[in-house]
């Protein structure tokens, strides 16, 4: 929401600024405040040491400012010994008339070496990387509740990341409810039967944790991360938000006016509106043809007893995965689990009711919309997650994207035809689509689609060039390696792939079908889905002047 500018509001929050830097001379930060402040700033120091590029930057930036690539060390220990004390010195020191500088940014209108560090280890300094053992083996086990717990041990840092995801999303929805899954996720987090929204926003900021829902087509979950030590708080505010959301009125109402404005905003988006069209088609009577968002009648109409009836059929035991990865054992993390999850709601996943698309194809359509740019997909029916060609469409995928692609080569650079091109894939627990895309103008659109279904030959008779294929791949493994980097990512992809049936461990094997695919493997998957038969032209373009 844009709020109009006043420029009374200048002084008042000059005014207000003021006073609080007054209020730092006079009353000491509380123990409270700096513990706060405290736990971000470890979390958000200790954060980058995930990845080999983030350690990489830390040890960098500590030799050239500091002088030791370990400074970082150094600096947790400072962070530590902070006290009320220490910071009223500092304002006293710092925060004086004399040093101030003001800025206002108005509208335009109203302007006239490597040395440890002395001293012992602390719980908020990283372990010394000799240390360091490879994170364990994932682990399932089935708590008497009978979910489905997944650990990972991994003491590289002191983090624990948390994930829970059941299976829902747009394949329960229909298209009076469409969106209620991103709705009732977004609720978890904004108040439960035991604490506010407030409460829980102010619970986990001051512990330096996150905690964040997610829907999509196949499922709906909530995501944390905290500290080890925080990990009992954090497990036990996960539990309850999941089990036990108040679906408070004023939260209901808070809630629909932003996934509002998220879906008008969508709408304002060309490729939105050509992404549309192409589900329209493609998946006719499907609750793939949806946007996890909803549209504006079907969220409007959403009450709060519709919320309660759609929580208690989906968040039930044979419908739900947790994963507990991190700093954390599989003891550890099963006694969590028991204590938080012990009454967990029993039940099995709820049956789909909706029929299977049968598209009427091929065909061609043409939306004009009172924007600028024209968006060009030429779209397929896909597959689903567990397709056995799912690898060879990935490299296939990654092979006709990027800047070095032939259709980003040709079309672009050669022809200057498109602003950007490529292709992307939506698969699901049951078939998607695959589809070329292109941002163009009004006069290209006949060459651009010409371009596009010359490049589909060529990769479905003649397939990838060896160099392709082999680029492709080596970028998949590389990027697959980072993310096994990240715990949270990992966490994310077992309790979804164990979810949906492929097994918590099918993330781990990954680099090994990559490698064993072949050109023609690509070839022929590429073959059997874009077919001239099966094709879907989308053409959204500017009104006409």
């Amino acid at each position: 929401m844009l709020i109009p500018f006043k420029p009374q509001l200048v002084s008042i929050n000059k005014r207000a600024l003021e006073g609080e830097i007054k209020r730092w001379l006079t009353a000491p930060f509380s123990p409270e405040e700096i513990e706060k402040a405290r736990r971000q700033m470890l979390t958000g120091t200790l954060t980058p040491f995930q990845t080999m590029h983030g350690q990489a930057d830390q040890f960098a930036s500590g030799e050239f400012y500091a002088g030791t690539p370990i400074f970082f060390q150094v600096y947790l220990r400072r962070l530590r010994d902070v006290t009320p004390t220490a910071l009223a010195d500092v304002v006293r020191r710092y925060l004086t008339p004399d040093n101030l500088t003001q800025v206002a940014l108005l509208p335009e209108s109203t302007l006239s070496g490597g040395q440890t560090p002395e001293g012992g280890t602390t719980n908020m300094e990283c372990r010394n990387r000799n240390t360091l053992h490879a994170p364990d083996a994932p682990h399932s086990t089935r708590l008497s509740s009978g979910l489905v717990l997944l650990t990972r041990t991994d003491h590289k840092l002191p983090f624990v990341d948390f994930c829970v995801a059941c299976g829902g999303g747009l394949l329960l929805e229909n298209e009076s409810n469409n969106g209620i899954s991103s709705l009732m996720a977004e609720l978890m987090t904004h108040g439960t039967a035991r604490h506010s929204a407030q409460e829980i926003a102010e619970r986990v900021e001051s512990r330096g944790g996150s905690l964040a829902a997610f829907a999509g087509q196949n499922s709906f979950g909530l995501k944390a991360r905290c500290l080890k030590e925080d990990a009992g708080v954090f497990m036990d505010l996960l539990a309850d938000c999941l089990l036990n959301p108040a679906f408070a009125t004023d939260e209901v109402e808070k809630q629909k006016t932003i996934q509002l404005a998220a879906i008008k905003q969508q709408h304002e988006s060309p490729m939105f509106l050509a992404q549309e069209a192409l589900r329209q088609i493609l998946f006719p009577g499907h609750p793939y043809r949806f946007s996890p968002e909803g549209t504006t009648p079907s969220v409007q109409a959403l009450s709060i007893q519709a919320l309660r009836d759609y929580h208690a059929k989906i968040v039930v035991s044979g419908n739900t995965v947790l994963a507990i990865f991190g700093d954390i054992t599989v003891d550890e993390a099963r006694a969590l689990a028991e204590r938080s999850l012990n009454h967990f709601p029993a039940g099995v996943r709820p049956v789909l009711e909706h029929s299977v698309s049968q598209p009427t194809l091929p065909q061609q359509v043409v939306r004009t919309i009172p924007k600028e740019q024209t968006i060009i997909l030429t779209g397929f029916p896909g597959i689903n997650l567990k397709d056995p060609r799912r690898d060879a469409l990935d490299i296939m995928q990654e092979a006709m994207n990027g800047l070095s692609s032939d259709l980003m080569t040709h079309i672009r650079d050669e022809q200057g035809l498109v602003y950007y091109t490529g292709v992307m894939q939506r698969p699901g627990l049951e078939p998607g689509f695959l589809a070329l895309y292109a941002g163009t103008h009004t006069g290209a659109v006949d060459r651009v689609q010409q371009m596009m279904q010359a490049e589909v030959r060529r990769v479905t008779t003649q397939g990838l060039r060896a160099e392709e294929f082999e680029r492709a791949r080596a970028q998949l493994i590389a990027n697959h390696q980072q993310s096994l980097q990240l715990s949270a990512e990992i966490a994310f992809e077992c309790a979804l792939n164990e979810l949906y049936g492929l097994g918590y461990g099918y993330t781990f094997t990954l680099e090994k079908r990559l490698q064993a695919l072949t050109l023609e493997d690509v070839r022929k998957a590429a073959a059997a889905l874009m077919t001239p038969d099966k094709t879907v032209g989308i053409v959204v373009t500017p009104e006409a002047k």
